[in-house]
């Protein structure tokens, strides 16, 4: 019921503040139309239309809603991150001063974690006390908890990681690896499904795709390594071409360099599970009469088609051109050749 109605009105020289109590319990209304100027007032929930706010104030309240554009000439200071859209900007979880959060549920999770950067959906999402890691890309570093100096740059790029001092740049690059460390990869699921395997160096698209627990390679081609998966420590391989390398699975300790000839002739392409063998060219492991695909301690100098020029094996002789090396030592000429 309204049992008393009172109206004051009050001007200061310039501008007229009118007010209206309704009510015992002195619920203030008022209503101002054209231009005002509110000094020092406490609106309760109120509506306004086209305000110019100047000068340095605070507004109190659980949340404000705008209708129409806020534009902000000059500086404006949030003292906790921002949500715009559904983005959220600034610290993340724990505030941390030295950490950087753009995106949704990006450093959602870090209570301590410093000198952390995170740009892009679910980045880095889960990091507690992990520092200095910079996570670009959805999904990237996202389950990186404590650990420490990674660099992720593209979509689910060390997704899974829980190890340190990893970087991982391309769409899916590391994506599966967990607790290794030292890993280096570059390209489009490049080490893709690498988990354990550590101290890695592999660039290319496709790289060492399958490796799961191979350790120490280095990889350097479009699907150099692409199959390989050696578990023996200090034994990785080392592949440098396209293609090279392509079908080893077990093999360790090999060396193979060399340009794609063909689809069929990569340096190495079909070895599988051979080791210490050294490959210079296109040879591919079962090409020109000689099949070293699971062999052992073989020295291949082939041209860039892959026909072999130089094939030496530990124990046996030097074979020349398309010869093949025998028990013994010495040269083994070509069938029509001789020394």
């Amino acid at each position: 019921d309204i049992n008393s109605v009172s109206i004051q009105c009050i001007y200061d020289g310039t501008t007229w503040d009118i007010f209206a109590q309704i009510g015992a319990n002195n619920t203030a209304v008022v209503t101002l139309t054209g231009t005002q100027t509110l000094t020092n007032k406490t609106l309760t929930a109120p509506t306004i239309t086209s305000p110019t706010i100047t000068g340095t104030g605070t507004i109190a309240a659980a949340t404000v809603t705008l209708s129409s554009t806020l534009a902000v000439t000059g500086v404006a200071t949030l003292s906790a991150d921002a949500v715009v859209n559904g983005l959220t900007v600034g610290r993340g979880a724990g505030a941390v001063a030295t950490n950087t959060a753009v995106g949704a549920s990006a450093l959602a999770a870090n209570t301590s974690g410093a000198n952390n950067t995170a740009l892009g959906y679910l980045a880095l999402q889960t990091v507690t006390t992990g520092p200095r890691n910079t996570a670009i890309g959805r999904n990237a570093l996202n389950l990186v908890l404590s650990g420490a100096d990674n660099t992720s740059v593209g979509h689910a790029s060390l997704e899974n990681n829980t190890g340190s001092n990893n970087t991982a740049v391309g769409t899916q690059a590391l994506q599966a690896n967990t607790t290794a460390s030292n890993s280096t990869a570059v390209g489009y699921q490049a080490a893709y499904a690498t988990t354990t395997g550590a101290n890695n160096v592999i660039i290319g698209n496709s790289a060492g795709r399958t490796n799961t627990t191979g350790a120490y390679n280095t990889l350097l081609g479009d699907s150099a390594g692409y199959t390989q998966n050696n578990s023996v420590q200090y034994g990785g391989n080392t592949l440098l071409g396209a293609q090279a390398g392509y079908s080893l699975t077990t093999g360790v300790n090999n060396t193979f360099v060399g340009a794609m000839a063909s689809t069929s002739y990569a340096c190495g392409s079909l070895m599988t599970t051979g080791s210490r063998n050294t490959i210079l060219g296109a040879y591919n492991g079962n090409q020109d009469s000689l099949d070293i695909r699971t062999a052992d301690n073989y020295a291949v100098i082939s041209d860039g088609a892959g026909n072999r020029q130089i094939t030496m094996k530990e124990g046996q002789t030097l074979a020349l051109d398309s010869a093949v090396p025998n028990a013994g030592t010495g040269i083994t000429f070509p069938a029509t050749q001789s020394a």
